[in-house]
C-alpha cells in the first residue's frame, strides 16, 4: 500500500490532513484529524522537547499562518507546558 505525504520543511505530514504546498491551508475541526495533527507535529515535526515561546513560533509559522492557535492547542491538549515565568514550552508526551 503506498501512503502520500505532505513534505513540510524536512518533514512528512499526514496525508489526510488539510495541506497544500507544504502548508497547513485550515485547522481541522474533526476531532481525529485535530488529534492527528497535533499528534504529528508533536512527535514528528518539532525535534526539540523544550523551545522558547519566540522558538516555537517559528516553528510552527512554517506549518500555518495561525502558530498562535496550534501553540494553544499544543497546550490545551496536553502536549506541552508553558512555564509562565520564563515562556518555556516543554514537551510532556
Amino acid at each position: 500500500m503506498t501512503y502520500r505525504h505532505h513534505l513540510v520543511g524536512q518533514a512528512r505530514a499526514p496525508h489526510d490532513l488539510p495541506f497544500r504546498h507544504g502548508r497547513l491551508v485550515e485547522v481541522p475541526v474533526n476531532s481525529e484529524q485535530l488529534r492527528t495533527l497535533m499528534d504529528w507535529i508533536a512527535g514528528e515535526y518539532l525535534g526539540s522537547s523544550t523551545y522558547k515561546e519566540a522558538d516555537l513560533n517559528t516553528q510552527l509559522g512554517q506549518v500555518a499562518d495561525d502558530y498562535a492557535l496550534l501553540r494553544r492547542i499544543l497546550v490545551d491538549f496536553g502536549y506541552f507546558t508553558r512555564d509562565p515565568h520564563t515562556s518555556l514550552y516543554v514537551r510532556t508526551v
